[in-house]
This record gives C-alpha cells, structure tokens and sequence, in this order.
C-alpha cells in the first residue's frame, strides 16, 4: 500500500540515478478501477514534464524511470490525483454530512491503482509530516486512533471534474468490489465501520468478505450477529474457518449456533473441534482420498474424473477395508501404471507409517523425515482414517 502523501515530492531520476526532477503529482484514469497512467514530473528549472506512467521502473523509494520515454497530453478521461481528488476536495457520504479527503490510497494490483481515499485524522495528519508523533500520543493518553478509509469502489470519480467527490449508493456498488479487497479495507478501519458494511451484505457476499478478516473482526462480528445469522454465514465458511471463529465464542453461544446447522455440518465441526483439542489437531487435515480394497483401478479413475477438485488434494489415495480401518496406500503414479481391472489392493504399500491425534508435531516431523515422507495419516484406536498431516504443518 502506498499513499500519494509519501510520493508527491520524491526525487525522480534516471536508469542511470541522474537528477531529473520531483514527482509533482500523478494522473489516473477516471474508471472504477483507477489505473495510474502518467506522472507529472517539476524539473530543477520548474518546467513540468508529463510522461507514461508504463516508464516507471521503481515507484518505492526514489523514483527510477526511463528518461527517454516521450511527452504526453492529458486525455479526456484523466484527472489529477493531487489536483482533483487530494486538493481541497470533500466527500457528499450521505447526501448531507461533508468530509475531505486528506489521502489517496494506491495499490498494485499489478500495476498501480487508486485502492480508496483516507478521510481521517490520520491521513492529514501524514499529509504534515506528524503521523508517527500522534501514533505516540495516542498511546500515551490511552486513546488508539483509528485510519478513516473509503474504498474507491463507492467514489463516483467522474463527479471530480465537477470539484466535488459524490459517493455511490454502497447497497449496490460494496458487490463490485473483490471479497478479499473490501475485506482489506475493512480490516484498516474499526470495528463500527466492519458492521456497518458487513450488515448491508447478502450472506454469500458477507461470508466471503467475513473469511478473509482478521481473527479479531470475526470473533467480534460473531458476537454481535443473532444465532440465525451466524449459523446461516458459518454455513457458507470452509469448516476449518468456522471452527476457527466458534472456538473464540463461549459454550452457551457456540452451542447455540451449533444446533441451528445442518446434521452434516454439525458433525464435521463437532469433529474439527474435538480433533483441534489433541496435540496434533491444528495441523490435522480432512481433505483426503480413500478407496475400498476391493475397488479396481477403473473404478477409481472414475470417481475422480466425478471430484477432480478432492482428487488433487494429495499424490496419495489411501485403502480402508469394509470396517474402515486404514490398510494400505499408494500414490496417482503407481495408479496409473496399473490396468483398468487390477483390484488397489494387489498394489498398495501394505506397511504403513501411521500417527495419531495424541502424536507430537515433533515425533510426526521426524517421522516424516525417516522414512522421506511428505505426509502421514492420522488413525483413531480402531485403525479407522481421521485425516492426514502433511510436512509443512508440522515444520519445526
């Protein structure tokens, strides 16, 4: 993340690191996504220089681009960053409370972009050079001082050619924004603000967002979710992410939400849960492949040709007899050696190195590493399948 505040005014120079100018100011392209396209350059006579974006070769630090790239005009659909947006600007929010925008947010995803605008004590603060200084006194006075972020998802940049900013109606423009980017936004505001987002999405929308927050948010959002509501977004979550978020919450309110899932999502979790209570459990993963003994090679070519996605969760597919104890092991290239009418278990490994939800990730990881294995099986007292650890969970 970059902040024009800290590149307006860098030293530009050469591939050669000769003197060319400072950076007076930038120019995107008024789109929804904001692209950087040209950067306006004030050399040591004061003669203003715009030229491509696409020169820069170094944007952090000094400013390195290459010299002999040619003069451009503004077009049409362009605007200043620090003369449009950063200059006096200000925010309509909701049609009557004003606010101004005291930064402008950059991104490079993959090439630089407007992520949003900072209209916040924090952003002026940086702006004049003191933002450290009020980190300090905030701590000192025990008064922890939040960033103020609009993503630029809800700015409506073509408003800036009329000298103001217009916000959009966030209903119907939070949707536009990537899961993962809303819920970067989010996780550099307060917790007031993630709520007040977080309650005008649909649930498949909130859960997406909800999944990639920072544990905190999360356990927080939870908490003030009612149970039908947490019940209908954990539904939505990955199960390792939904034990994850239920483990924060006390028994009575865990317990709660738990009835209201599905009987196979109950289950699954109630499982994760007890398993994330062993020595081994928060590296123990459900994602593997088993087959019956008796299954031909065909048979089994033609389930995963059915779960392409299960199928590629590990090189090895592993054996359970009719009771569903573990009894053998082989890998996809092993499989693919074999005829299409050849039963798994005329070629499976027969002595397997096993561990169990009482094992310590350290014997696991040495276990691993003398018999030049890249995962083990985890098995319960009956023998029976409870998951697998792979070496990079247990990586001293």
């Amino acid at each position: 993340m970059l902040y024009f505040s800290e590149l307006k005014g860098k030293s530009v120079v050469d591939l050669n690191d000769s003197y060319i100018g400072r950076l007076d100011d930038l120019v995107f392209k008024s789109a929804p996504a904001a692209p950087v396209t040209k950067l306006l350059v004030r050399t040591p006579s004061g003669e203003q220089h715009l030229l491509q974006f696409s020169a820069v070769k170094k944007i952090n630090g000094t400013i390195k681009i290459d010299s002999s790239a040619p003069r451009v005009n503004l077009e049409e659909n362009e605007l200043f960053v620090g003369k449009n947006i950063a200059d006096q600007q200000v925010i309509d929010i909701s049609g009557s409370k004003m606010v101004r925008v005291n930064d402008v947010v950059f991104v490079q995803h993959p090439t630089l972009r407007i992520s949003g605008v900072d209209v916040g004590l924090l952003g002026l603060m940086r702006w004049v050079g003191i933002e450290d200084q009020l980190f300090r006194l905030a701590r000192f006075i025990g008064k922890p001082i939040s960033p103020r972020f609009l993503s630029w998802a809800d700015v409506a940049p073509l408003e800036l050619a009329r000298g103001r900013v217009m916000m959009r109606k966030q209903e119907t423009n939070l949707k536009k924004l990537n899961p993962e980017d809303l819920a970067g936004h989010l996780d550099r505001t307060n917790i007031r603000n993630v709520r007040r987002i977080v309650n005008l999405l649909d649930e498949n929308y909130a859960a997406e967002v909800i999944n990639n927050l920072n544990v905190t948010f999360q356990t927080t959002l939870f908490k003030s979710f009612s149970p039908e509501r947490a019940a209908k977004i954990l539904e939505l979550l990955d199960p390792d992410e939904s034990v994850d978020i239920l483990m924060t919450l006390d028994r009575h309110a865990r317990s709660k939400i738990l009835t209201l899932l599905a009987l196979d999502k109950q289950s699954e979790i109630n499982e994760l849960i007890h398993i994330s209570r062993t020595p081994i459990g928060d590296a123990v993963s459900l994602e593997f492949y088993e087959v019956g003994a008796d299954w031909t090679v065909g048979k089994v070519k033609q389930k995963m040709r059915a779960e392409p996605e299960s199928s590629m969760q590990s090189l090895n597919v592993y054996v359970v007899n009719q009771d569903d104890s573990l009894v053998g092991v082989f890998d996809l290239f092993e499989l693919l050696e074999q005829s299409d009418d050849t039963p798994v278990y005329k070629f499976m490994i027969q002595n397997l190195i096993t561990i169990h939800l009482s094992t310590p990730k350290e014997l696991a990881w040495k276990k691993m590493v003398k018999y030049k294995l890249g995962s083990l099986p985890v098995i319960d007292n009956e023998k029976k399948l409870v998951g697998v650890v792979r070496w990079f969970d247990v990586l001293p």
